[in-house]
């Protein structure tokens, strides 16, 4: 099991002895879900990972057999908090502390709002029976950055060097930071088209490890824990399985959160 929610060591016997009350084998393998992230898109299963969906987790793994997963270390998030960026990017030029950005118009178009004032009520009035879901702005941001606007841009850019920052201390902590090693980018935002979150990742892990191999997955981080759980019982990843768990996989939006 790839599990969110193995953080601490109390976490991974909850999520055992749960596993084994309900009849899922007496003994189970329970990972961070950021491994098993890092499996779908290591070719051999070393290096770091950077999973950015609704929220971010970085996890690493040595040749040495040495692992790190970022739990709760996580500062930097996924689109929750691309969402919350976006709307703070727009109430700041709202109000004339940071230049004005196209993330307003976009804004206004996604929620039909005539004015940034009636945007904002929107998402947070106590009183409405339910409110836009704001990690839906995370797209907005990506969208807007893409053509360029500079603000976007920038909040885009400085999220991307925080995972990065994040990656380099996954690498660190096994060992990886001074020789080359897999960087895998995967979840929901990294398959955004614009390049500019994916680029600030990899130009700041680039400045501490120039020899990073970067790799975009093109599996979820569930058939990582497959993987992972094929290799528990001896049977290698080959090139053939693993095009052959792509072609049977799940569509990526089954994972959509």
């Amino acid at each position: 099991m790839s599990a969110a929610g193995a953080d601490w060591p109390e976490d991974f016997d909850t999520i055992r002895t749960g596993a084994i009350a309900r009849g899922l084998g007496p003994n189970p393998i329970v990972y961070n879900d950021a491994i098993g992230g890092l499996r779908a898109g290591s070719p051999d299963g070393t290096g770091v990972s950077v999973v950015c969906g609704t929220g971010a987790a970085t996890g690493a793994r040595s040749r040495d057999g040495r692992i790190w997963h970022s739990s709760f270390w996580q500062v930097p998030q996924g689109a929750q908090q691309l969402g919350h960026l976006a709307l703070q990017a727009v109430i700041q030029a709202e109000l004339g502390i940071a230049p004005p950005t196209a993330l307003a118009s976009a804004l206004l178009h996604h929620l039909n709002a005539p004015t940034i004032e009636a945007a904002l009520h929107a998402l947070t009035a106590r009183s409405l029976p339910s409110r836009p879901d704001v990690k839906s702005l995370a797209k907005l941001l990506l969208d807007v950055a893409a053509t360029g606007d500079s603000l976007a841009v920038g909040v885009v850019a400085a999220h991307g060097r925080a995972l990065g920052d994040v990656a380099l201390a996954a690498a660190r902590r096994v060992g990886l930071v001074h020789e080359p090693f897999h960087l895998v980018l995967i979840g929901g935002v990294f398959r955004h088209p614009s390049p500019v979150l994916r680029e600030a990742v990899v130009t700041r892990v680039r400045e501490d490890a120039p020899d990073v191999n970067v790799i975009q997955a093109a599996l979820e981080p569930a058939i990582g824990a497959v993987m992972l759980a094929l290799e528990h019982i001896s049977v290698a990843i080959t090139p053939e399985v693993r095009a052959n768990l792509q072609a049977t996989a799940p569509p990526t939006d089954v994972f959509a959160t």
